[in-house]
C-alpha cells in the first residue's frame, strides 16, 4: 500500500518564530560586546541554513569574520533561544486545522527543520497537539543541514518511504525548494512565510 507523507518545514511554514529569534539575537550580539540590533527585516536574510549560519551571517553583516566570534556568538544564542523561544511565536493563522484536515486525509505528517533537534522538539511539543505529528526532526551535528538531501534521506529511511509513495515538501525559503528538488520529491512553497514570493 502506498504511504502518503507532507513533510514541512518549521520556522516560516507552520510557526511565525522570526520575533523570538530575534530578540534572541539581539541579546546575545549585545551579550557579546555589539552595540546593534537587528531589524526583522535583516534577520529574515540571515535565517533558513541553521543556527551556525544565522550568527556567521549575523556577524559578517557587522564586518566580523573572525571564528571564535562566531562560536562564542552560537553559544550565546542558543542559551538565549532556548530560555526564549516561546515568547511570541506562535502557528501561522489556519495552521493547525489546516493540519488535522491533511492527517484525516490519511497523510503522516513530518516536520523537518535545520533548527537543532532539541529545539524542534520543544517548539513542536509546545505549539501542536500530541500525536499530530508521526515525526518530528531537527538538525544534528553529523547529518549536513538543508539543502543537503541526507537529511531527508535519514526520514524516509525511519518512516519506511520510498520514491514510490506520495510525499511532499512544504517550506517557504530558498533552501527549502532545494531542499525539496535534491530529493527529487514535490515541492511546495509557501508565500506567506519570510522568502519573497517571486525567489520561491
Amino acid at each position: 500500500m502506498q504511504n502518503k507523507a507532507i513533510i514541512f518545514d518549521l520556522d516560516g511554514t507552520l510557526i511565525d518564530t522570526i520575533e523570538d529569534i530575534k530578540d534572541s539575537m539581539n541579546k546575545a550580539i549585545n551579550v557579546c560586546g555589539y552595540d546593534y540590533s537587528f531589524s526583522r527585516n535583516e534577520i529574515e536574510m540571515f535565517i533558513g541554513s541553521g543556527e551556525y549560519l544565522l550568527v556567521k551571517r549575523a556577524l559578517k553583516y557587522l564586518n566580523v569574520d573572525d571564528e571564535e566570534e562566531v562560536l562564542k556568538l552560537r553559544k550565546n544564542y542558543n542559551q538565549i533561544y532556548t530560555l526564549n523561544c516561546k515568547n511570541k511565536s506562535c502557528p501561522f493563522k489556519g495552521i493547525e486545522n489546516g493540519l488535522k484536515d491533511l492527517k484525516n486525509l490519511g497523510y503522516k505528517l513530518i516536520i523537518f527543520s535545520n533548527k537543532p533537534n532539541t529545539e524542534v522538539q520543544k517548539v513542536a511539543n509546545y505549539y501542536f497537539e500530541e500525536g499530530l505529528f508521526s515525526c518530528v526532526r531537527g538538525s544534528f551535528e553529523h547529518i549536513p543541514v538543508k539543502p543537503n538531501k541526507a537529511g531527508l534521506e535519514s526520514i524516509f529511511m525511519d518512516m519506511n518511504l520510498t520514491s514510490d509513495d506520495e510525499i511532499y515538501y512544504v517550506g517557504d525559503s530558498k533552501v527549502d525548494m532545494e531542499t525539496g528538488k535534491n530529493a527529487s520529491i514535490f515541492t511546495i512553497g509557501v508565500a506567506y512565510g519570510y522568502e519573497r514570493k517571486e525567489v520561491l
